[in-house]
């Protein structure tokens, strides 16, 4: 509805005018109410995205998780870490290695993992072929060990790059020998992620730490 004066000079033939409040047959009232509904919507919803969220593809450090996880605060964990446990298992001691009393027959000292990032060297299974063992080892004298890319020709992928030396076998060689590139942004990288301060094959994902 809108307020139009007219001339009633026309329709009484005297000099009076008079306002009349009539409904806009044109549908104009509905065009302005329209004009009014919009404009503020939209104006406010993406104003605070991206503030303390996780960016694309993962984060690259803990202060992209502060938020993330309600400031509780949680962390960024790098794609090829394994997540802390809160309650480690009991550790578990060598029964073999230097000082240790050698393997008996048809067994050799490995390293076992335990979980959680816990490790302990046991006398396990002897290998007799490279097909006893995982995909990218080898068995070297009754062995399962990573292939390296410093003698046995693994390419390391194109977040690391071949260090000068493999590690003991009786360590954790799943890197193949290979090492992880320092980087401070992205672009340090290539194409791929800097989480943490080194390059990854993706983003990192936020955690919180474990009870």
């Amino acid at each position: 509805m809108r307020a139009l004066c007219l001339s009633l000079a026309a329709l009484l033939s005297v000099a009076i005018t008079g306002c009349v409040v009539i409904t806009d047959p044109d549908g104009l009232t509905g065009e302005g109410e329209g004009e009014g509904e919009g404009e503020g919507e939209g104006e406010g919803e993406g104003e605070g995205e991206g503030e303390g969220e996780v960016p694309p593809g993962g984060c690259r450090d803990s202060d992209d998780c502060s938020i993330d996880v309600g400031g509780n605060g949680g962390f960024c964990a790098h794609p090829e870490d394994s997540i802390p446990c809160g309650i480690r298992p009991p550790e578990v001691a060598d029964v073999c290695g230097e000082g240790l009393p050698a393997c008996g027959n048809g067994t050799t000292c490995d390293r076992v993992d335990d979980g959680c990032g816990a490790s302990h060297l046991d006398c396990v299974a002897s290998c007799a072929a490279d097909g006893d063992c995982a995909e990218g080892e080898l068995c070297r004298a009754g062995r399962c060990e990573a292939r390296t890319c410093q003698t046995d020709g693994f390419v390391c992928p194109s977040h690391r790059f071949c260090a000068a030396t493999a590690r003991n076998p009786l360590e954790d060689d799943r890197d193949h020998g290979c090492d992880r590139i320092t980087c401070a942004v992205d672009a340090d990288c290539a194409t791929l992620a800097c989480v943490n301060g080194t390059c990854a094959p993706d983003g990192g994902t936020c955690e919180l730490p474990r009870p």
